[in-house]
């Protein structure tokens, strides 16, 4: 049995840092086919375009990537300071794929502190209730049961049915955090892209919710994402 009663519980403060190095391993094993876009397509034109947005966007366009085994609908993900994208996306109109890549270009150097500081706060928050609930008989009796004479049943108790709550708290601050920056983003990429890529970024805004009822308060709140309106309303102050 992994739990035994004369365990250090300091050592439990140490677990959450295992979700991380999980983490780290499934994104390079996602993303082990991807090749830069500079090199896989370097006459196109949507390289070009996309190498001069990373210019005034202070962005490294070396560290664009395409996943040739992404199938599914145009995506775009980022992990530390390298954005993957998947083919699909290219295939879509050089202007609305360039606003595309610019916003999360722009988006990802605005969010790369963000997830490192709630990353550190759950690690820090969950080893310190793992620490703290480890023979703590008093979590038994919130749950209406006497003392546990095993001290990793309070421990156990406290991470299936109290950390979910704090951890749901920290999504929504978050996702309130990265809707800001999503507005953030488009600002600077306004700045940056051509008059067509700016009319491709609204037209990318507009059509960003395929179902009416993310385009809400659920949007912002739950998924990290400014309403389609709220967009488009900064990207038009900004002309």
């Amino acid at each position: 049995m992994i739990f035994i009663p004369d365990v250090n519980p300091k050592l439990w403060f140490f677990l959450p840092f295992l979700s991380t190095f999980d983490g780290i391993l499934n994104e390079g094993v996602k993303n082990r086919h991807c090749k830069r876009l500079i090199t896989s397509q370097p006459n196109s034109g949507l390289t070009n375009q996309v190498k001069d947005a990373a210019n005034l966007l202070e962005f490294h366009a070396d560290n664009i990537y395409i996943n040739p085994k992404e199938v599914k609908i145009p995506v775009l993900d980022y992990f530390g300071n390298w954005i993957v994208v998947s083919e699909n996306l290219l295939s879509l109109p050089e202007e609305i794929a360039t606003a595309l890549i610019s916003q999360e270009m722009a988006l990802t150097t605005r969010s790369t502190v963000l997830i490192l500081f709630m990353a550190a706060i759950r690690w820090a928050g969950l080893g310190y209730l793992l620490v703290t609930s480890f023979g703590n008989n008093e979590i038994c009796e919130v749950f209406g049961f006497d003392n546990s004479p095993y001290p990793y049943v309070p421990m156990y108790l406290a991470y299936a049915y109290i950390w979910p709550v704090f951890s749901q708290s920290l999504n929504r601050v978050q996702c309130l955090v990265h809707s800001w920056k999503v507005l953030q983003a488009d600002t600077v990429v306004h700045k940056a892209i051509t008059t067509l890529g700016t009319n491709a970024l609204k037209m990318v805004a507009g059509k960003a919710e395929m179902f009416p009822i993310f385009d809400t308060w659920y949007s912002q709140l739950m998924r990290g994402y400014p309403t389609v309106a709220r967009r488009l309303k900064n990207l038009n102050a900004h002309d």
